[in-house]
């Protein structure tokens, strides 16, 4: 009902994961949340960008709040070169824990790899 680029933009401040108009398609949702963990139409979409370009930078506005305490700890190690065994002797938990972790870690910020985890610290201030 209420579709203000400022009033959107005061919700993803906030940490919003989804922004729903009456008119949304209940398919397209379930299935852009099961598979992302967000969703907004085009809609509100172009409000983000729009509001990108006038700020020209991006902030991240989901990222760290993404990741539990757990995780942000297990990427500050990763940043230290720890291997996931040396990880989990620190931390008292499996190496097997660990790995899963790590997975979920990197499917939560979208990299590939070890090497984007720690930019995404880098760019996160997770690790200065």
């Amino acid at each position: 009902m209420h579709n203000s680029e400022e009033l959107i933009l005061q919700l993803l401040d906030k940490g919003t994961n989804g922004f729903l108009l009456k008119d949304f398609d209940s398919g397209k949702v379930v299935d852009a949340v099961l598979e992302n963990d967000y969703y907004f139409n085009d809609h509100i979409s172009k409000d983000m960008l729009h509001h990108v370009m006038k700020q020209k930078k991006l902030k991240p506005r989901f990222g760290i709040s993404a990741l539990n305490d757990k995780e942000i700890q297990i990427i500050k190690l990763i940043c230290e070169e720890k291997t996931n065994k040396e990880i989990s002797e620190i931390l008292n938990l499996s190496p097997r824990t660990i790995e899963g972790s790590r997975a979920r870690i990197i499917q939560k910020i979208n990299v590939k790899n070890t090497a984007g985890i720690v930019l995404y610290a880098i760019k996160n201030n997770i690790v200065y």
